[in-house]
């Protein structure tokens, strides 16, 4: 009866163990789709910043080449017309409250 016990015992912990080895195989496998997925995410991430970069110096050298768009600049920022307004009116506004 004993032997049958142990014997009993033993079948359960192989089982649970070939259980215990799909489960790890299946988390594996998870892990690895997952770590696939970010990589995938950070390339797409990575292309679009070039993208914009170009698209930036693109739109910034036509600003440039263009002789009847005068650039007002703060240091290396160039304004565009919203930014370049609102700097104004601060600027306007600083010299005429602290004059």
């Amino acid at each position: 009866m004993r032997a049958i016990f142990i014997l009993l015992i033993f079948v359960i912990l192989i089982l649970s163990s070939c259980t215990s080895v799909e489960v790890a195989k299946q988390i594996t496998k998870a892990t690895n789709s997952i770590k696939t997925s970010i990589q995938m995410i950070n390339a797409d991430e990575e292309k679009l910043e070039a993208k914009i970069s170009n698209e930036e110096k693109l739109e910034e050298n036509i600003i440039i080449e263009k002789k009847e768009i005068y650039s007002l600049s703060l240091a290396t920022n160039i304004l565009r017309a919203e930014t370049a307004a609102i700097a104004a009116v601060t600027i306007v506004n600083y010299h005429l409250n602290f004059s």
